[in-house]
C-alpha cells in the first residue's frame, strides 16, 4: 500500500468523520441489493427452451435499471461533467438507469459518505484515497473500505505558471530557482480543504519554499480558487499561480491574455518523489498548451476516479462497471480533455483496491 509523504499528512488540521446508520427495515428481494435500486428482469425459468439463447443474448446487452446517488464536487466544472457522463453511460445500458450527482466538498468529503451509505457511488482524488486508507487528516481514522471502479483521468498536470517580467527580474527558470534566489514571491495555490492545496504546497516544498521560509523572502502564500487567481494575477496582485488542472485551462488562459507569462518546469527528484508518494504520474504538458507557452513542461499529473463503498454487492457493482467501461465514450463527449480515455487508461488504478465486482468484470474483459 502506498502511502503520503508526512509533508503532506501534516498539512491539513484534524476533523472527525462519523458514519450515518444506513436506513432500516428495508424490505428484502431478490432484486434489491445494497444502495441500489434495480429493475427485474426475466429469469430463464421464464423462457420458453427454444427461446433460451436469444434470451440469455438480450440479457447480457442490457442490465437492470439502477437509481445512484453520485457524490462529486462543485455543481459546475469537471466532475459535474463527469457525472453527466457516468449517467449518459448507465442509461446507454439501460434507459430506465439514473445517476443524480449531488454537489460536495469534493473527494475528501466523497469517501465518508459511501462509508455511511449516504451516496452509492462518488469521485476521488487518487491522493485522496491513499490519505483515506492511512488515516491522515482531514481524517482521523483509516478509512479502508472505499473501493474503485474506474480510474477516470490521469492527465490534469500540475501547472506553474510566473510573470514573465518577475521571472526576468530574478532569474527564474524552474520552481526550485525561486528558493535558491530567495524570491519575494507572492504564490496562489488552491483554496484550503482542497487536495489539490495540499498537492501544490508539497510541490513547493520539495523545492525548497515552506510558508515560513516565502515569508522571511518578502513574499507570500495565497489560497485561491482557479478563477479568482486568475484575476488576482491580472492585477499583478501575485506573482505565481498553481493548479492542477488540464492543459490549457481557462483560469490559465485568462491570466495570460493580459500579461506575459512563463511555465516554470519542476524538477526530476521533485517530480519523482510526489508521483511517489500521491499515485500521481510524471507528465510532460505539451508545448502549445498556451499561447505563451512555447517549449514542454515537465511537471507530475493527478489522478481521479469513480469509487464506491466495499459494502456494495458484487453483482451490482459488476454491473455498473461494465455499463462504464462498455460505453466508456459517454464520458469522452463532457469535456475535449476527455477525448483521451481509453478502457486501459480506466483500468489503470493504483491507488486503492478495485471492488471485487469491478475485478472481474475488468479480468473477463482481459483488462486486468
Amino acid at each position: 500500500m502506498l502511502y503520503p509523504s508526512s509533508s503532506l499528512l501534516n498539512r491539513s488540521a484534524k476533523m472527525r468523520f462519523r458514519s450515518t446508520p444506513l436506513l432500516t427495515g428495508l424490505l428484502l428481494s431478490a432484486f434489491l441489493s445494497w444502495g441500489c435500486t434495480r429493475s427485474p428482469e426475466a429469469t430463464s425459468s421464464e423462457v420458453e427452451a427454444g427461446d433460451t439463447t436469444a434470451a440469455v443474448d438480450e440479457a447480457s446487452e442490457e442490465m437492470q435499471a439502477y437509481t445512484v446517488t453520485l457524490a462529486g464536487a462543485s455543481p459546475s466544472g469537471l466532475w459535474s461533467l463527469l457525472g453527466v457522463g457516468v449517467d449518459a453511460a448507465l442509461k446507454e445500458a439501460n434507459s430506465d438507469s439514473t445517476a443524480t450527482y449531488q454537489t460536495s466538498g469534493g473527494g475528501f468529503a466523497n469517501i465518508p459518505l459511501l462509508q455511511s451509505g449516504q451516496v452509492e457511488m462518488g469521485l476521488a482524488h487518487d491522493a485522496e484515497l491513499l490519505m483515506a486508507q492511512a488515516g491522515v487528516a482531514p481524517f482521523e481514522e483509516p478509512i479502508e473500505s472505499t473501493r474503485v471502479i474506474a480510474t477516470l483521468y490521469t492527465w490534469a498536470p500540475m501547472q506553474v505558471a510566473v510573470r514573465r517580467d518577475f521571472a526576468e527580474e530574478y532569474g527564474i527558470e524552474t520552481l526550485q530557482d525561486l528558493a535558491t534566489v530567495e524570491a519575494p514571491a507572492r504564490i496562489a495555490v488552491n483554496k484550503r480543504g482542497v487536495v489539490i492545496s495540499d498537492l501544490s504546497v508539497q510541490a513547493l516544498e520539495e523545492s525548497g519554499i515552506s510558508e515560513d521560509a516565502l515569508k522571511s523572502w518578502g513574499g507570500d502564500l495565497v489560497y485561491a480558487a482557479a478563477s479568482e487567481q486568475a484575476t488576482l494575477m491580472q492585477d499583478r496582485r501575485i506573482d505565481v499561480m498553481t493548479n492542477a488542472v488540464f492543459a490549457g485551462h481557462s483560469s490559465f488562459t485568462q491570466a495570460g491574455e493580459s500579461l506575459d507569462l512563463v511555465m516554470l518546469p519542476l524538477e526530476e527528484e521533485t517530480v519523482e518523489k510526489i508521483s511517489a508518494d500521491t499515485a500521481s504520474q510524471p507528465f510532460t504538458i505539451p508545448a502549445e498548451s498556451y499561447a505563451w507557452q512555447t517549449e514542454e513542461v515537465p511537471t507530475f499529473a493527478v489522478s481521479a476516479s469513480l469509487v464506491v463503498d466495499e459494502s456494495m454487492s458484487e453483482e451490482d457493482a459488476y454491473n455498473l462497471t461494465k455499463a462504464v467501461f462498455e460505453n466508456y465514450d459517454e464520458l469522452t463527449t463532457v469535456h475535449d480533455a476527455m477525448k483521451e480515455l481509453t478502457p486501459e487508461i480506466m483500468a489503470s488504478n493504483t491507488a486503492a483496491p478495485y471492488h471485487e465486482g469491478a475485478q472481474r468484470y475488468l479480468e473477463e474483459a482481459g483488462l486486468l
